[in-house]
C-alpha cells in the first residue's frame, strides 16, 4: 500500500463536509446511503464500499445514481467473499478491501450481503451465525462477471495525520478510518460531538469519513457508521479531531477510484528525469516502495517528489463544480434525547428559554447542536 505522507500542496478549508457540498451523491441528507452491517464484524467492508462508492459519485453522479434518490452502493459480499486474505466477519483491514475490489467492483444490488441478521451494537460479543462464521462469507466471488464496466480502481494509500486526511477529503475523496471503540462511546448522544476516552475497550471499528468541520470551538471529522439508519442523525456522527483520538489519524486509507471520463484526482511524479544513486527514478519507486527514502540524493528526494513514496503533486482532471440542490428545510427535530443540561432542563425549555443557549451545557447535553431553539436539532 502506498503512502501519502506531506500535505498535499495546498492549505486545507477550516471545514469541508462532502454531504454537503455534493447532496447528490447522499441523498435525503445522507438517509438513503445509510447500511447495516448486523452483528457481522464486517465494519472494514463497509468503511471500504462506502468510502470508495462516495469517491465514484464525486467522479462521475451520473454512473454511480440509479435516480436522484437511489445511490448505487458497492456490493460489501464481494468485497468480503473476492478478498485474498479471505477475511469477513472477524475483521479486516483496507487493504483487504483495496485486494477485493481490484478483481473488479460489484453492485451491491448485483450481489446483495447476506450476513446482516442481528444488531450491529452487539458486533462485538456475537457471532454472525451460519455459513457467515468462515470464509467465503455466505457467497462465492463473483467478480469477474458482475463488476461495472467503467468503475476503475488504482490500489489504496495510506494517509497519516490530520492535515493530509483534511488535504484528501478536501479535494473530494471519502476516507476509510478506524479506531479503538471505549466503553462511552456506546453512551454517546445524539448530535454530540465523541470525546472520550473514557472505560475499557471493545474493540476497533473501521468507518467513512466523509468531512471535518468545528463546532462550538471543537473540531470534528463527520463519520458515516454501518450501524444503520437510525444510528445518530441519518447513520452518521462527529468525532474529536486534531487529537488523534482513539488513533483514528494514525493510518487513514483512501481507495484510489474513480469512474472512466469522470473527475479523477491525479498523482503526478515530480522527479523530472532525477534518479536516485543507482539510477532509479520514482517509475521503478512505484514498484518498489520498500526504497523509499532509502537511496536518495542531493536532487532525488523519493519523498517529496514521487508519488508512490507519498510525494508528488496532485491535480484534479475533469473537476466540475457541482450543482446546488435547492431543500426546503422540514420541521425541526431536537435531538437531545432523555439528555438534560446540569439543571435539569430539556430542549423544550430551552425553546421558552433561548438566553440560555450555549451557558448550561455538559458533556451528555450540548444546546446549539441538539436543540431547534438554539440552531440546532435536526430537520429533513
Amino acid at each position: 500500500m502506498r503512502q501519502i505522507s506531506k500535505r498535499l500542496g495546498k492549505q486545507a478549508p477550516e471545514e469541508h463536509d462532502l454531504v454537503t457540498l455534493y447532496p447528490h451523491c447522499f441523498p435525503d441528507d445522507g438517509a438513503e446511503v445509510a447500511r447495516n452491517q448486523g452483528s457481522c464484524g464486517s465494519c472494514w467492508a463497509f468503511a471500504s464500499a462506502s468510502s470508495a462508492m462516495a469517491s465514484l459519485c464525486i467522479s462521475s453522479t451520473d454512473a454511480a445514481l440509479y435516480s436522484p434518490e437511489d445511490r448505487f452502493e458497492i456490493s460489501v459480499q464481494q468485497i468480503m467473499s473476492c478478498n485474498s486474505d479471505q477475511v469477513g466477519c472477524e475483521g479486516g483491514w483496507a487493504s483487504s478491501g483495496a485486494d477485493a475490489l481490484s478483481h473488479g467492483i460489484v453492485k451491491e444490488r448485483d450481489a446483495t450481503y447476506l450476513c446482516g441478521g442481528g444488531d450491529p451494537l452487539n458486533h462485538f460479543y456475537e457471532d454472525a451465525g451460519g455459513s457467515c462464521e468462515h470464509y467465503p462469507w455466505g457467497s462465492t466471488c463473483q467478480a469477474s462477471s458482475l463488476a461495472v464496466p467503467n468503475w476503475n480502481i488504482d490500489g489504496a494509500s495510506r494517509v497519516i495525520g490530520e492535515a493530509d486526511m483534511m488535504a484528501l477529503i478536501a479535494l473530494g475523496n471519502a476516507l476509510y478510518v478506524r479506531f479503538d471503540v471505549y466503553d462511552s462511546f456506546w453512551s454517546l448522544g445524539v448530535g454530540s460531538i465523541y470525546r472520550g476516552p473514557a472505560g475499557s475497550v471493545s474493540g476497533g471499528h473501521a468507518v467513512t469519513a466523509v468531512g471535518y468541520g468545528v463546532e462550538q470551538g471543537v473540531k470534528y471529522w463527520n463519520l458515516q457508521n454501518s450501524w444503520g439508519v437510525d444510528y445518530q442523525v441519518n447513520g452518521f456522527f462527529k468525532y474529536e479531531r486534531g487529537i488523534n483520538l482513539g488513533g483514528i489519524e494514525e493510518g487513514a486509507v483512501v481507495l484510489n477510484v474513480w469512474v472512466t471520463d469522470g473527475r479523477e484526482v491525479v498523482c503526478s511524479d515530480t522527479d523530472a528525469g532525477a534518479t536516485d544513486l543507482y539510477g532509479d527514478g520514482c517509475g521503478a519507486y512505484s514498484d518498489n516502495i520498500d526504497w523509499c527514502g532509502k537511496y536518495d540524493d542531493s536532487d532525488f528526494h523519493s519523498t517529496d517528489q514521487c508519488c508512490g513514496c507519498g510525494g508528488g503533486a496532485y491535480t484534479v482532471e475533469n473537476d466540475y463544480t457541482p450543482a446546488p440542490l435547492v431543500v426546503t428545510p422540514g420541521p425541526c427535530s431536537d435531538t437531545s434525547g432523555s439528555a438534560t443540561d446540569p439543571y435539569g432542563d430539556t430542549c423544550a425549555d430551552y425553546a421558552a428559554n433561548p438566553g440560555w443557549c450555549g451557558k448550561y451545557d455538559d458533556n451528555d447535553f450540548q444546546s446549539s447542536s441538539m436543540c431547534c431553539g438554539c440552531g440546532g436539532g435536526y430537520r429533513r
